[in-house]
């Protein structure tokens, strides 16, 4: 995830989701669906420029690993994660003191805007010694699975 720091006020959490979450605000952070946060402190008086732009991220392989011990995927390779999360992943924005942001006040257009949010992946070979380092692969990146979501990635226009 990619946004200006200062786009709220005050400290905020962006929650990652498998499936759609709760109604209710208060039970994101501790339903099953939730995958992870990534967290903006931030404060209303600052002399830093407002267009600082910061990245996150919230890792899903643990919850995509689950979905392969439930059944829910066949495997953890690209064919069975994409349509997956094309279908499930989800985000809500939360202050720190419990309410709400609607994404659509963070994009581009909106506001001071310019949520980004995106899906990339690699693969890890582990180490195969104790004195070794694991091996990683190329990033890969998957704009279909937040194309049209709001603060989404836009798809690859086709060739």
């Amino acid at each position: 995830m990619h946004l200006h720091r200062f786009i709220l006020s005050s400290p905020f959490a962006i929650h990652v989701f498998l499936t759609a979450p709760p109604a209710d605000p208060a039970q994101w952070a501790t339903c099953p669906q939730h995958v992870g946060s990534g967290t903006i402190f931030t404060t209303a008086n600052t002399t830093v420029q407002p267009s600082v732009i910061v990245s996150g991220q919230v890792p899903l392989t643990h919850a995509l690993a689950q979905a392969v011990d439930d059944g829910i995927l066949a495997s953890l390779e690209a064919d069975h994660v994409v349509p997956l999360l094309n279908n499930s992943l989800e985000w809500r924005i939360q202050k720190v003191d419990g309410n709400p942001v609607d994404a659509e006040d963070l994009v581009d257009g909106k506001g001071k805007g310019r949520l980004k949010i995106g899906v990339i992946s690699r693969e890890v070979t582990p180490r195969v010694r104790d004195d070794a380092f694991p091996v990683y692969a190329s990033w890969n990146t998957w704009p279909s699975i937040t194309a049209g979501k709001v603060g989404g990635t836009k798809a690859a226009k086709p060739a």
